[in-house]
């Protein structure tokens, strides 16, 4: 842009000069008229005439000072303007299209807004050690350069654009460059404008029928159309049997909800890559649900190939992504349909996907991150399943829930130090559901936050009843199992602190367990939530140690006070001695990061014999005694067991 200040000193001179030229042309004609008459005092006509000249030019420098100070004035507020206020907000901060600011001639970014900073994957401060070099094509630089040339002009220009992404995928689209001042000096603003925003809106709501908006991803629209004409050619005969996958990404939710939805669709997307390389596909991957994907394997019709399939892609799945300069591992669950008859082709696509989707919640209650082949019992089973969330919505109103308390046992002494809070459901005419068949459930709906909510409640009021009865110097500690549901919830240090106070608990007394899955998933120790609960006087412990995600090589960053030893180990700790040694590696550990340790259930006199041998301080199990209703746990409180 050229500079302003030359062309408005020109005109104040011409200003100047047009006054002082009518000024002088009036004294000439007045002076005239004065010497026709007057025209026997030349000497006074004379001075009236320099007097008028010198009026003249006094006045015509007094008007160009003043005008020369106001336009002064005016530039410096411009230029103050122009540094504090480069753009207003809605045009270039909150402008919900993607937006930078760059040097015309090097193309280095000066500023970038938070759309910028999304669609391209690097952050605003990354951003501005970048230019457009870095970011465009070679084309698109070159339009770039052009579109600089003519902001010199201050003319504005629209072009075609490719875009190249952290992960190295092109963005097509269409910029509007425009040229501004920027911190005092040229600048030109690019608005990155998406074309389907451009498209007519009934070419927008087909796009967004077959596209995945967020990752640009074919829909289930689209695949069950795909699917619809693959029906039809099996069935005319023309082409082979093949194979549905419904892929559920077991983690989405879990970095949706710690690392933010960008994170997670920025997962998903290098989720849907490597399948998409791995497996050399000749179909687009579709995402079909908010964590879900589906894959057509054509020509694919056995089970044992299909199996095959699916153990390879849990094979690459667990390898770490990297997303953003960070490692995140993304485990499946998979679901399988084939279609290997002319009967199953019969049926329709809607059918089909929902046959591998509910193999693949087959697949999760067994074991998350595997895969099952569907079946047609599993449909009587999914049926099941949604009765029994019905039934546990119900039975959550109804307050049908009790907690039973299993004790926990000093093992050199047979001292009660404690319980273990475990809940169960009674259904209205009287019978007991299991907790393996409703606590799955319950996990995957979320229902076992409110679950939790209401056990912390009712088992502290029955810790704080049982404090007072006991002298002052006698501990007892109560511990209760803590969902990710149940930590992830707003407000719950707020609300875990007001039970405490509520039921005068003591500092040390109460035990959250959690697992290692838990601290993994939802990235406890990086948001900090395990100190806060510590700094509440709260003890923390691991429950299932060794049956998890491994968290060994952050473990000793952990604020844990308990490593509870998995019922698994314990059961063939006399028989196996591959159990005997993990259980020792396990003690060992322990007390060389100052832990203690809980040996889950112990039965026979045998287990308890070795454990008491391996220095294990805790147990707890059958051996001791069943879970019990409060009142029963509270004939326990002297008693002290001998082996």
């Amino acid at each position: 842009m050229q500079n302003t200040a030359p062309r408005h000193e020109r005109e104040i001179r011409n200003l100047v000069a047009v006054y002082a030229g009518f000024g002088s042309l009036w004294i000439l004609l007045s002076n005239h008229l004065l010497h026709q008459w007057q025209a026997g005092v030349p000497t006074l006509a004379w001075l009236s005439l320099g007097q008028g000249f010198v009026s003249v030019v006094a006045t015509s420098a007094l008007l160009y000072g003043v005008l020369h100070w106001r336009e002064q004035q005016l530039g410096a507020r411009r230029a103050q303007l122009t540094e504090t206020e480069p753009l207003p907000p809605l045009l270039f901060t909150e402008n919900p299209q993607a937006c930078w600011i760059h040097e015309p001639t090097t193309l280095q970014f000066l500023a970038a807004n938070a759309a910028a900073s999304e669609r391209c994957g690097y952050s605003v401060g990354e951003l501005l050690q970048l230019s457009w070099h870095e970011l465009a094509v070679p084309e698109t630089v070159e339009a770039l350069v052009a579109a600089g040339k003519l902001s010199r002009d201050r003319q504005p220009s629209n072009q075609r654009g490719q875009l190249q992404d952290r992960r190295g995928e092109l963005h097509a689209a269409e910029m509007l460059v425009a040229p501004i001042t920027y911190a005092g000096r040229p600048a030109c603003l690019t608005l990155w404008r998406d074309p389907i925003a451009r498209q007519p809106l009934a070419e927008r709501s087909h796009q967004s029928a077959v596209d995945d908006l967020l990752t640009q991803l074919p829909n289930k629209t689209w695949f069950l159309a795909q699917l619809s004409e693959q029906l039809q050619a099996t069935r005319a005969g023309t082409t082979s049997f093949f194979t549905i996958l419904f892929i559920e990404l077991e983690r989405f939710n879990a970095v949706k909800y710690s690392l933010g939805h960008r994170l997670a669709e920025v997962m998903l997307a290098a989720t849907v890559e490597r399948l998409q390389t791995c497996l050399n596909l000749a179909e687009p991957v579709a995402r079909v649900g908010d964590c879900s994907l589906a894959i057509r394997l054509d020509s694919i019709y056995t089970a044992l190939d299909a199996e095959a399939i699916a153990e390879y892609i849990h094979q690459q799945m667990s390898q770490p992504l990297e997303v953003e300069a960070s490692e995140l591992f993304s485990p499946v669950s998979i679901g399988i349909a084939i279609v290997d008859s002319p009967d199953l082709a019969e049926q329709r696509s809607e059918d089909l996907l929902q046959a591998a989707d509910t193999a693949m919640n087959h697949a999760r209650q067994k074991l998350r991150a595997t895969y099952a082949i569907f079946e047609p019992a599993m449909f009587e089973l999914a049926a099941g399943r949604f009765h029994l969330e019905t039934d546990l919505r119900q039975a959550i109103a109804r307050q049908e829930f009790t907690i039973f308390y299993q004790p926990i046992v000093a093992l050199d002494t047979g001292q009660l130090v404690g319980f273990e809070s475990l809940v169960r459901w009674q259904i209205p005419n009287g019978t007991w559901v299991a907790p393996e068949h409703f606590i799955p459930v319950a996990e995957e709906t979320g229902l076992i936050g409110l679950i939790d909510w209401w056990i912390l409640g009712e088992a502290s009021k029955q810790l704080g009843l049982w404090q007072q009865q006991l002298p002052p110097e006698r501990k007892l500690v109560l511990s209760i199992n803590a969902s990710g549901a149940l930590l992830s919830q707003l407000g719950f240090l707020e609300r875990l602190r007001q039970v405490l106070a509520t039921n005068s608990i003591q500092r040390g007394s109460l035990i959250l367990e959690v697992t290692e899955r838990v601290i993994v998933e939802h990235h406890l120790k990086a948001s900090g939530m395990l100190n806060a609960i510590k700094n509440l006087g709260i003890q923390l412990a691991i429950d299932d140690f060794g049956t998890g995600y491994s968290c060994l090589e952050r473990l000793h960053q952990l604020p844990i006070d308990i490593l509870k030893i998995d019922r698994s180990f314990i059961e063939l700790i006399i028989a196996d001695p591959d159990s005997l040694e993990i259980v020792r590696a396990i003690l060992t550990l322990a007390r060389g990061l100052g832990m203690s340790a809980t040996a889950e259930g112990a039965e026979t006199v045998a287990q308890v014999k070795r454990l008491q041998a391996l220095d294990c301080e805790f147990g707890q199990g059958y051996f001791f005694a069943e879970p019990l209703p409060s009142s029963a746990a509270t004939q326990l409180l002297d008693r002290q067991w001998q082996w």
